[in-house]
């Protein structure tokens, strides 16, 4: 299967306090995604999101410093930004307990960027995100 994912002309907000795989990660998502911003706390990742761009995923781990990934989701839904399809990485074997939420998925470590690039594609057709291919 020789897959090829879009390039979304939207942003990315990638959530990780490991700076090797966040970096990592931006330079292998870059050709996907006009804007791929870096927050490494819960705090920064909120304001990135009050900041001037408008995001149109967010990737975020479960474990950070100074919360879960799944206290940022509720904090998003309690804002009314739950427009914003969210992908949780996660370490732990465990299911996330979350309300059923069609902009919400997760997906465990390890994986390869291509995965990732796979479960993104696949949230941008279950949300109706506007993709391009070029």
């Amino acid at each position: 299967m020789n897959f090829k994912p879009p390039r979304s002309e939207g942003n990315l907000l990638l959530v990780d306090d490991d700076p090797r795989l966040t970096e990592f990660l931006r330079e292998t998502l870059a050709p996907h995604f006009s804007l791929i911003a870096v927050a490494g706390r819960i705090e920064q990742a909120k304001s990135l999101i009050d900041g001037p761009f408008l995001f149109n995923a967010i990737v975020c781990d479960h474990l950070l410093h100074d919360g879960t990934g799944v206290q940022f989701y509720s904090w998003l839904r309690k804002v009314k930004l739950n427009y914003i399809p969210f992908l949780l990485v996660t370490g732990q074997d465990e299911l996330v307990s979350c309300q059923p939420d069609p902009s919400f998925a997760f997906m465990t470590k390890p994986f390869s960027p291509q995965d990732l690039l796979v479960c993104l594609d696949k949230f941008n057709r279950k949300t109706r995100l506007v993709v391009s291919t070029a």
